[in-house]
């Protein structure tokens, strides 16, 4: 909603600030969170290439096409699904189930040996890894004092797991 310049002088807050306004500062949380999903994702791209291979695919290059396309897009719909979301972040059970959600799909990507499971298992992986991105940026940009730094970490984090993840999928 558009503030005007007197409420705006004023220091009032909109209905969304108020609402994240009442909350505490999780960035921290959302760094975890944000830091085990890239770690996740960029480990995923290491491991499931020769995977794939093993399940029936043509080669190396089409399971990383397939799985990235198929994570990717269910990663952005949910994001995208979530936009509007203000609290939900703040329980524990959404984020315990998002958690469950994680671990369980990373389980099937090892056991999976069918093209049909693993495709839905990558949709399982898109739904965590995106209410977890979604997690990581929600929590960095609620508190708009510290907005500035807490993006910035999550850069930073993001950064150092995209290097980590490889190496620590290919132990």
């Amino acid at each position: 909603p558009v503030v005007s310049t007197a409420d705006a002088a004023s220091g009032a807050l909109s209905a969304a600030d108020a609402i994240v306004s009442k909350f505490p500062d999780y960035a921290w949380v959302g760094w975890i969170v944000g830091g085990i999903v890239s770690l996740a994702v960029n480990q995923l791209r290491s491991m499931l290439q020769g995977h794939g291979v093993g399940i029936g695919l043509v080669n190396a290059k089409e399971t990383m096409a397939l799985t990235l396309m198929t994570v990717s897009l269910v990663q952005g719909l949910t994001a995208l699904f979530l936009v509007k979301s203000r609290v939900w972040m703040y329980k524990l059970l959404p984020l315990v189930l998002i958690a469950l959600t994680g671990a369980v799909s990373m389980a099937f990507f090892c056991f999976v040996r069918t093209l049909p499971g693993f495709l839905i298992t990558a949709v399982i992986y898109g739904i965590y890894s995106g209410c977890g991105y979604f997690i990581f940026v929600f929590y960095a940009l609620a508190n708009r004092e510290k907005a500035g730094r807490n993006a910035a970490v999550n850069e930073i984090s993001v950064s150092i797991v995209s290097i980590a993840g490889p190496m620590l999928g290919g132990l």
